[in-house]
């Protein structure tokens, strides 16, 4: 889970459970092949998924840049960051395993 701060409040980012992206998929949006068009009708359905009445409001009358911020952070927490994931510690001591 990611906190991001939008106003001097600190909110919790969580990614889209499976069933709501389902939901979204129903409703004609498709994440990976998102239109620009359907951007904001989008947003508009997944942030209240996330957050409560307060907090999107306070998103609303944030700027364009903190909630297009907030959508990244809800997208690599729904489908994994590349570039965090890479970093991620090895299991056991991260030697090769030998061939017999």
């Amino acid at each position: 889970m990611r906190e991001i701060e939008i106003a001097g409040k600190v909110l919790s980012i969580r990614g889209l459970k499976r069933k709501e992206i389902k939901s979204l998929r129903k409703k004609g949006f498709e994440i990976s092949a998102l239109k620009i068009a359907q951007v904001d009708d989008l947003l508009d359905d997944v942030f209240p998924m996330i957050f409560n009445e307060q907090d999107v409001e306070l998103i609303e009358n944030s700027t364009y840049k903190e909630g297009t911020k907030i959508w990244t952070a809800i997208l690599k927490e729904t489908y994994g960051n590349k570039d965090e994931e890479k970093n991620l510690p090895t299991s056991g001591d991260g030697s090769q395993t030998e061939k017999e």
